[in-house]
């Protein structure tokens, strides 16, 4: 019996290994935009990479643009890092109308690696440093969040409700009620599964089977009367589409817009989709 247990085991190790290799090699497929725009973001803006000091700890973020104009913070997804979003710092034209923020969010990159922060409290707190850094009075705040960031970002607007000009939420995870913990997830936190998977990827499964309750915490802080605009495809087959009539139900003011055709994958894939919502927003 023993040895049949060992058999099982060693199995469901490798289909867990396997599902991690097909997270990180195959369902992402705009890894070279990711890497080419980090790259050159690294050579021409070295300028932009920058640290804020938070207690005795310290950590990165990217800024970039113009630092009269909007206030834009953006909030990558799971797993994920600041190159999520470095491809909208080549835009020359939206760096001379707004100053672009982002960060690794806690567990990720450079900031706290392999080491997940669970409460979207402690995801917003880099946020809520930079805004206090750079926001200004007469300064219009936008911040979006894609994914696992939408979340996040409602959770640092809920504190800045009267500072956000505008909420931007792509594909974001919102409802409670559309997040149920799945089997390779739960397979996923056991502990020996946790040591022969990436950290990046150990940190994404535990976040996200902690973001139901998080989500909860969260819904008690609605209405959201912020502007919002709410962008997500029919065919995201990662977040449900559901989730765009739970952020209407509980936010007040906001903007749909849908594409019959768009996937999960919104930032890469329609790029220009987000700078235009940035530049309408900024105006």
């Amino acid at each position: 019996m023993k040895f049949l247990d060992i058999k099982q085991t060693t199995k469901d190790l490798l289909r867990v290994t396997l599902l991690g290799c097909l997270i990180s090699c195959s369902r992402f497929p705009y890894q070279g935009v990711v890497e080419e725009s980090e790259k050159y973001l690294k050579i021409s803006h070295s300028e932009a990479f920058k640290k804020i000091s938070m207690g005795e700890d310290s950590f990165q973020y990217v800024s970039l643009g113009n630092e009269k104009g909007p206030l834009v913070v953006l909030v990558h997804g799971s797993p994920g890092g600041w190159g999520a979003f470095a491809h909208l710092y080549k835009d020359p034209e939206l760096l001379d109308k707004v100053q672009l923020v982002t960060f690794d969010r806690l567990g990720y990159g450079e900031n706290n690696p392999g080491t997940p922060a669970l409460k979207l409290e402690d995801q917003a707190t880099i946020a809520k440093s930079l805004i206090r850094k750079y926001l200004t009075k007469d300064r219009k705040l936008i911040v979006l969040g894609h994914s696992y960031g939408g979340p996040v970002a409602t959770k640092i607007v809920s504190q800045f409700r009267d500072k956000t000009h505008r909420l931007i939420l792509v594909a974001a995870s919102m409802s409670p009620k559309l997040e149920e913990e799945l089997w390779y997830q739960s397979l996923g936190k056991q502990r020996l599964i946790r040591w022969m998977i990436p950290s990046f990827l150990d940190v994404c499964n535990r976040e996200i089977i902690a973001l139901k309750v998080e989500l909860k915490k969260l819904e008690k802080q609605y209405p959201m009367t912020v502007p919002t605009t709410i962008i997500h495809g029919k065919k995201d087959q990662l977040v449900p589409f559901g989730n765009v009539d739970y952020i209407k139900k509980h936010f007040t003011s906001s903007k749909l817009i849908v594409n019959d055709h768009m996937g999960h994958f919104v930032p890469w894939a329609f790029p220009q989709l987000l700078i235009n919502e940035i530049k309408e927003a900024s105006d």
